[in-house]
């Protein structure tokens, strides 16, 4: 059966401030377009970029055969699940996750059995940040997503040279984002610390699961990183938390039990007292907020 695929309206990714970004940008185009043009020959082509809502048709049942792209691709999963096969192997990306592939990579898709799919198709060409192939993203502070909807609407509304670039250099910005982090060094404990805080405030972790990377007890572990630094594990990782919280009120439609679930809280009271407490402002604020760019 021949795939359909059904684009989702631009009301769920169309961020009313971005208007405001190409404005900033146009006007100190004197300033940015010499350095750009300079760049602008290795920054990557965006060839297609669509939020994609598949209707049953669009899906291969059974066990689809890999095919090949001739440019490179980031599927993002927004809602739902999309199953996909590299080398054999089938995994689920999840919401906030996602792969990005070399071009000429065998993939597959096929059905989840799920009806609430929606997925980023990003595809470009020319460069390709230093990764194996495929690579996993996993964004759960929700500036992948930032970026995407930015993309897609640029490539709705813009047309202009100045528009051209602001895509390069956004997608640009985007694959800089998927090259992996350095490994903090052996013989430092508090980095191992706070990057295993980083890699998963997203999941239901405490103090007590960051005593391996520190090799000391509960009570010198959280001296030992506040006079690093200037904060207790607990109130650093409440504040990824809430940041990527924010991040996502101000930049999604996505709806509040999910933003919770994928900011490591339990729920959306616990969500809401700790953006709250920390900021000083109700969930609706920070939402309605989305009219101009996050810091």
């Amino acid at each position: 059966m021949r795939a359909s695929r059904t684009r989702v309206s631009d009301d769920t990714s169309n961020p009313a401030w971005l208007s405001d970004t190409v404005t900033a940008f146009c006007t100190r185009g004197d300033l940015l377009a010499p350095a750009l043009d300079h760049v602008h020959t290795r920054m990557p082509t965006l060839t297609n970029i669509a939020l994609m809502s598949p209707d049953w048709s669009w899906w291969r049942f059974g066990t689809p055969k890999p095919r090949t792209l001739p440019v490179h691709e980031i599927l993002f999963v927004i809602t739902g699940e999309l199953p996909i096969c590299f080398a054999g192997v089938w995994q689920q990306l999840k919401p906030s996750q996602g792969v990005a592939v070399r071009s000429g990579t065998p993939r597959a898709t096929r059905c989840s059995g799920r009806e609430d799919l929606t997925f980023f198709v990003l595809q470009w060409q020319g460069d390709f940040p230093p990764l194996s192939s495929p690579h996993t993203i996993d964004d759960r502070s929700g500036r992948c997503q930032l970026l995407l909807n930015w993309l897609l609407d640029l490539s709705h509304h813009g047309a202009g040279a100045v528009e051209r670039r602001m895509r390069g250099h956004l997608l640009n910005t985007l694959l800089l984002d998927l090259q992996p982090r350095p490994t903090p060094p052996v013989d430092d404990p508090l980095l191992r610390v706070r990057r295993f805080l980083d890699d998963h405030f997203h999941r239901p972790i405490s103090l007590i699961d960051t005593l391996p990377y520190s090799g000391v007890s509960k009570d010198r572990t959280i001296r030992l990183f506040r006079a690093r630094f200037g904060t207790t594990p607990h109130q650093y990782l409440l504040t990824k938390r809430v940041d990527a919280a924010v991040r996502l009120l101000r930049a999604s439609r996505l709806p509040l039990p999910t933003i919770a679930l994928q900011t490591g809280f339990s729920s959306v009271l616990h969500l809401g007292r700790a953006v709250r407490r920390s900021t000083g402002r109700h969930l609706r604020a920070w939402r309605q907020a989305g009219s101009t760019p996050p810091v």
